[in-house]
This record gives structure tokens, sequence and C-alpha cells, in this order.
């Protein structure tokens, strides 16, 4: 594709929680089960593995997918490398529905998709209710989200009731940022992961539409360390942007002839870290958790780290919508997040950003775009605005 490079074809259309376990997967339900006699890895089916799946895990993860296309739910999947903000960016959005009145709508996690009786539909019930009940309410009383380490990926299976009383199921899916890491060979060579096995296969198996979001952090460090330049961030940031080169390139081929619902984001979090308290001369905070999608663009654009998972985004052709946003989650320093309530100093710009993430999500999933399941804002007689804040001077 020649002339200048440029996002404009993007089209519309605390202290660490307890881990939950992920045990061998079987989808037998417990109460039938009977004893089962030891036997080697040859002679027992459940333990040989294809495509680095064992066959029970296999079996589970076509069980789920089927599952959730006949219920109704319109899968979430979230894409990042370590450290990006993928787990910060989901509790924000949870935070944000069930927290500001205003926005008046709900949320409510729903039970385990495959029934709790089996080991998987426990696993998933139990993930799902830490990630939720535990985390969710961390994080809104000031705890930063830890690093997730599990060992296989779960979804949070949620209905979200708009202001207006319709209600769609959506099922956003957790996992570590390690599974899409980059590989380095011993002579310094590096290759892009191949995608986890069971991600992969669920992506193969569900028959509707997804949405997809690529996770691009402005910065890898942690808030509150040492600014200036660093080498490992620099490595962190490059490995982020080939992470999600991988998996875009392996996107057409696991997806098949499936891809003309699918929806997709490319998301750069952390944007408040764009703010530079040293510079003088810069925007101030405000200014920049009001830029606009087009001041991403011009970010990615020229940002040699992420140049190629940008060109592979603009490759990504044949789907229903193709977006770019930037996202802030909060005010996140080391151990501590600064989820805004609304005395806080910059509460509309932080929180317009779930907002506008929920409302890209919502349409996804009721399949009308452009949709809105948030109240009406009334505009305001700019003749009305200027009188009311004349009296408020006059009256002091």
């Amino acid at each position: 594709m020649g002339g200048k490079f440029t996002l404009d074809n993007a089209v519309d259309g605390g202290e660490p929680e307890q881990d939950v376990v992920a045990p061998q997967i079987d989808v037998t339900s417990k109460a039938s089960a009977r004893p089962k006699k030891s036997s080697s890895p040859s002679e027992s089916v459940s333990s040989h593995k294809e495509d680095g799946l064992l066959i029970s895990e296999q079996a589970a993860i076509k069980l789920l997918a089927e599952q959730m296309n006949e219920r109704g739910y319109h899968p979430v999947i979230l894409f990042g490398s370590s450290n990006s903000g993928k787990t910060s960016m989901l509790l924000s959005l949870f935070a944000a529905a069930t927290t500001q009145v205003e926005l008046q709508v709900g949320v409510h996690l729903n039970d385990s998709i495959i029934s709790a009786n089996s080991t998987y539909g426990e696993y998933l019930r139990n993930s799902s209710r830490n990630f939720f009940q535990s985390q969710l309410t961390n994080f809104i009383e000031g705890k930063a989200a830890q690093n997730t380490l599990i060992k296989f990926p779960f979804f949070v299976p949620i209905d979200f009731t708009s202001s207006n009383g319709e209600t769609v199921k959506i099922a956003f899916m957790e996992g570590n940022g390690e599974w899409f890491q980059p590989k380095r060979g011993e002579d310094g060579s590096i290759f892009t992961s191949d995608l986890n096995p069971a991600i992969e296969l669920f992506i193969q198996s569900f028959q509707s539409g997804i949405s997809f979001i690529y996770v691009l952090p402005f910065t890898q460090r942690e808030s509150g360390q040492s600014d200036g330049y660093s080498l490992d961030e620099d490595i962190s940031r490059r490995d982020a942007g080939l992470a999600i080169k991988g998996v875009i390139e392996q996107y057409r081929d696991v997806r098949g002839g499936k891809t003309s619902d699918d929806r997709h984001m490319m998301l750069v979090t952390k944007w408040d870290a764009r703010f530079d308290p040293r510079n003088v001369e810069g925007d101030d905070l405000h200014d920049v958790l009001k830029q606009s999608v087009d001041d991403v663009k011009v970010y990615l654009e020229n940002n040699a780290h992420y140049r190629t998972a940008v060109v592979a985004f603009q490759s990504i052709a044949d789907v229903k919508v193709k977006n770019v946003r930037n996202y802030c989650s909060g005010r996140i320093r080391g151990k501590a997040i600064d989820w805004p309530t609304r005395d806080h100093d910059h509460y509309e710009s932080i929180n317009s950003f779930p907002v506008e993430l929920w409302k890209w999500l919502y349409s996804g999933a009721c399949g009308i775009e452009q949709s809105n399941p948030f109240p009406k804002v009334k505009e305001r007689n700019i003749f009305a605005s200027v009188l009311q804040k004349l009296m408020n001077k006059v009256v002091g």
C-alpha cells in the first residue's frame, strides 16, 4: 500500500489476590464421576495432548464456545503483553458501571456458562467470582490490580443492562500477558509466540462475532518509578508491539471464514502517563486526558516500537468494525489506584474512558453500531448557560 503511513483507513462499521488454581480439566459431572484407576499417560485418553491441550481440555473449550454461543453471549478477547494494563482496564470498566449512579446501567455477574458440577465449570465460576467480587472491590477501594498469574484462561460472564432496560450478555476473557510475549533464541533472535492453545481453540470454535481488543501501553514503567530513558522499558515496549503483531498475524488463519462479524480495537492504555509534570511547556493532565482519537493515531504513527503492530492492525480486512482509541484506568501509583469519585479534579475526564469503551462493547453485544446504553445528555441552551454563570457571579 503506497502513500503516507496513516491510520485514517480504520473503519467504523494491596496484597496479591489468592490465585484460583486451574486443575486438570474434566467436563464430566462430578456427581456422576467414578473413581479412576491409575494409568500411564499412554493408557489414558485424557492425558494425551493434541495441539498443546489435553483431550479433556479440548472438549471443555469446545463446550464453552458452544454454550456461550447458544446462550447469546458476546465474547471480548483481550490481547496484550505483561504489564500492559489489560486487567486494570477491565476492572475500571466494571468499577464505572457499578459505582457511577448517573450512568443508570447495571452489571450482574452470571453463574458459570458451563455447569459448575464439572471441574472446568467450577474453575470458571470460582475465577470469575474472585475477579468480579474480590479484585473489583480492592480496585474501587484503591488497590491497583496485580499481574494476572493463571494457568488457563477464563471468562467473566455478565449481564449488562442499559439505561433503557435492555440487557445484553458479554463475556470478558482474562489471561496472562506472558502468553503473548515474544520468544528469544540463544543467538538473540526474536520470534512472536504462538497463540495460547485454549484461546486459539475457542476463537476457532465460536461461530458468531467476537470483539478483539489489542492493548498497547503508553508506558511499560509502573507509575511512580523514576522517569527518564530506560533500556528495560524500551525492550518491553518493543515486545508489547511484537506481541500484538503476532496475534493479529495468526488471527485470520485461526478464525477461518468467520471474520465478517468480528470487531477490532487497538487500545493505547495508560494514556495519563503522557502527562509529564517536569515539562512546564507540555500539556497539563486535563489536556492530555481530553486528547482525541486523532491524537492517538498520530502517536501510533510516530511510535517506532509499535509500528509493526499498527501495520498488522491496518491489514485486518473483511471485518465488521475496526477502531483506535486511548484509555486511562485511573491514576495508578505503584500498588495504589486513584479511582475518581465525583469530587475528583479529573472525574469527568477519567470516567469518559470507560463510558466510551462501554458504548463500543454494548454495540457489539446488541449488534447495532453506534448504540448508546447511557442516558442521553440534554443539550443546554447556550444563552441559559451564560446567564446562569453571570447569576452565580452576582450571587457570589
